[in-house]
């Protein structure tokens, strides 16, 4: 990529994490970053982000997921991340008393999963699981405000 610098995998998931705190900031909406919790089987996980239960929706986790585009094996890099995510989640969805009813929210890059990994993360989370393009603020957003999501059959129904 002539005389462009490769940037870690660390420097892109930092960028990454920066711009979803920056987000939440700007929403103004109170969150925990990194914290840690201990699962009912004794291992202590850290996740990325935290965010209480509001009026309209549960408590929160987001965990933000980059696969280095620049990196020098793009496929092994996603399949590492993917399992690395279903790990995590795992113990965030059955194991840990302050997550389990949580809505999962796993934040991507610019590189999506593939559909088969997308598709095993979703049948093992279950409900409320939501994979979402950073860049897709606007659902972001919804599912941070917990608004309900617009359904095209609403606009039609005449509200009798």
């Amino acid at each position: 990529m002539g005389g462009m610098e490769k940037r870690t995998s660390q420097q892109i998931g930092a960028a990454h994490e920066t711009l979803v705190r920056t987000l939440l900031d700007e929403w103004s909406v109170s969150y925990l970053w990194k914290p840690r919790f201990r699962t009912s089987l004794g291992t202590d996980i850290e996740i990325d982000c935290f965010l209480p239960a509001t009026t309209g929706r549960p408590n929160m986790v987001l965990e933000c997921k980059t696969f280095g585009v620049e990196a020098n094996n793009p496929e092994d890099s996603r399949r590492r991340k993917t399992q690395e995510a279903l790990w995590l989640l795992l113990q965030v969805r059955k194991y840990c008393a302050e997550t389990k009813g949580a809505r999962l929210v796993l934040i991507t890059g610019q590189m999506d999963f593939r559909a088969d990994q997308e598709a095993l993360l979703k049948v093992e989370m279950g409900e409320d699981f939501h994979i979402v393009e950073v860049t897709n603020t606007e659902l972001l957003r919804q599912l941070v405000d917990a608004r309900p999501v617009p359904r095209k059959e609403r606009q039609d129904a005449s509200g009798v």
